[in-house]
């Protein structure tokens, strides 16, 4: 329990806890109480790209709707400018001001930047445009994306699929730790996309088992605040690749994992299959240095 953990920090019951803490919110009380509890708070990365991030379900296999609209959802999931329009419809700004009290790096959703990767120049300039693309808060950009992809506005002031369907985008997300935060930084990104004519609503799961049950096995949701990347892309490589049945590419990666009994094969010549191959070459190179490269 994190209140627990808390209490028992601040009363140095630990010799060392990474735990003791699961946000920046409490670190002013953990400071004022440093003294008393005869025990130092010490500032280290833990590894993480970013938090919350949000993943596009980009094998959506739908959740109750027609066939038809199934389709178009999946394909507008799937659409480069769709996904920049959710980007910069995001105040991160807010985000970093409301929900981490400023100690945030408002930034694009990525591995962390201590990764092995990125150690290089060449690698610090990777890790920069990564962590830079379409973080923008450019609501302006975003409609005009919006725009471009067909979506009008109806008379109730949220914009229609490009077909002129109704269009409600619901954003999952559950507490793992984090308290709070989750729910403010998903409630603040709803606010935003309400501003550009997106209407979102929020679903919290009791917890992360329901996400990787019902919603991954069936391919069925459509947006998931979750928190964490790795510390790199081999770690758990299914941040980035569709090798497992969940994540980004639900249906594929079932599909990689069980040997095609299951889920949904990439489209040819399409970002996962490049991405599957991406994948078997780096782990099939032995050469940690060059795996990396």
């Amino acid at each position: 329990d994190s209140e627990v953990r808390l209490l028992n920090a601040i009363q140095g019951q630990y010799d060392a806890s990474f735990r003791a803490v699961e946000n920046f919110t409490s670190i002013p009380f953990l400071l004022e109480n440093a003294e008393a509890g005869d025990y130092s708070v010490i500032n280290y990365m833990k590894g993480n790209g970013g938090e919350p991030n949000c993943m596009v379900n980009q094998s959506y296999r739908g959740n109750g709707e027609p066939e038809e609209v199934v389709a178009e959802i999946r394909t507008l999931l799937r659409t480069p400018e769709f996904r920049q329009a959710l980007s910069y419809a995001l105040d991160r700004e807010r985000v970093n001001d409301v929900v981490w009290q400023g100690f945030s790096d408002p930034k694009q959703f990525t591995v962390s930047p201590q990764a092995l990767h990125f150690a290089s120049d060449d690698g610090q300039s990777v890790y920069n445009e990564w962590a830079s693309s379409y973080a923008e808060y450019n609501p302006e950009l975003a409609n005009e994306l919006l725009d471009g992809l067909g979506m009008t506005v109806g008379d109730d002031g949220f914009r229609t699929l490009p077909s002129g369907a109704p269009f409600e985008l619901l954003i999952d997300y559950w507490d793992y730790g984090l308290g709070d935060q989750i729910a403010d930084a998903s409630e603040i990104f709803r606010v935003n996309l309400a501003d550009v004519g997106i209407n979102a609503s929020l679903n919290q799961l009791a917890d992360v088992n329901e996400w990787l049950g019902t919603l991954n096995e069936n391919s069925s949701y459509m947006l998931s605040a979750v928190g964490a990347a790795e510390m790199d892309l081999w770690t758990y490589p299914d941040w980035v690749f569709p090798v497992r049945g969940e994540r980004i590419w639900p249906a594929v990666g079932a599909w990689y994992n069980s040997g095609g009994e299951v889920g949904e094969a990439p489209e040819p010549g399409s970002v996962e299959e490049q991405l599957i191959a991406l994948y078997e070459a780096g782990f099939a190179e032995g050469d940690p240095a060059a795996r990396n490269d």
